[in-house]
Formats: C-alpha cells, structure tokens, sequence
C-alpha cells in the first residue's frame, strides 16, 4: 500500500509540473512582440522620362498593439534615396518611407527597398517600378 500511495505522489507531481510547462509554453507563444503592418508593397511610376526625378511615399500601418519600430532601410541601388522615422509607431497610426528614384537607366526597371522592424518576419520587401524612356526632343 505505501508503494502506492508514492506511485500516485508522483504522478500528481509530474502531472502538475507538466501542466505548468505547458502553460509556460503557451504563455511564451502567446506573447509575442513582432508587429504586425499592413502596406501595398509595390508601386508603378509608369512611363517615366530618362531626365525625372520621381517620388513616392510608403504608408505602413501598424495593426497590432505592439509598437512598430522601423529599424533600418535599404535600397538595392544608388539610384534611390531613402528617408524614414525610426520613432515607434502607434497601434493604428502609419509610418512612412520616402523614396526618391532618380534613373540611370533605360527600359523596363524594378527597384527593390527592404526595410528591418520587429515584424515576423523582420525583413519586408517594397518595390517601384516602371519603363524609363528618352525624352523626345
């Protein structure tokens, strides 16, 4: 009988320490602190002469609780420049990168921005686009 009365000690005890793992486990998922945005990740500037200098905003959204932290931002050649905040942005407002494409080049042209946030995952691709041509003189 004291045997069994041991058997179900332990068995209560690796009952309730399994229980608690799991929820630790839960708990860990569940609290997550990645952002999450909402973007249209691609603009098309159309035909664009040779000789402009091109603008455009991204709006990102943030649509979670967390605050969104925009960390770094590239562009994948020199012929964009780029400006961004790296103040937090609140649940529901929107953040903006700036993106000034002055072209090098002739024909058909996809230019690609990452940007790094505490997004999962943390990298997000934005793209301009669009068919460079000579001016007619």
């Amino acid at each position: 009988m004291v045997f069994s009365k041991k058997k179900r000690t332990l068995t209560k005890r690796n009952y309730i320490q399994q229980l608690f793992y799991l929820i630790l486990i839960i708990s860990a998922t569940g609290c997550s602190n990645n952002a999450k945005i909402d973007i249209k990740p691609v603009h098309d500037f159309g035909i664009i002469q040779f000789s402009d200098t091109l603008n455009h905003s991204f709006f990102i959204k943030n649509i979670s609780k967390e605050p969104l932290i925009i960390l770094d931002v590239e562009g994948s050649c020199s012929c964009t420049a780029l400006d961004f905040s790296s103040q937090p942005i609140k649940k529901g407002d929107s953040a903006r990168i700036d993106v000034q494409y002055i072209p090098k080049e002739i024909g058909e042209v996809e230019k690609t921005i990452v940007f790094e946030a505490n997004t999962s995952p943390p990298y997000t691709i934005l793209k301009i686009r669009g068919t460079v041509i000579v001016e007619k003189e």
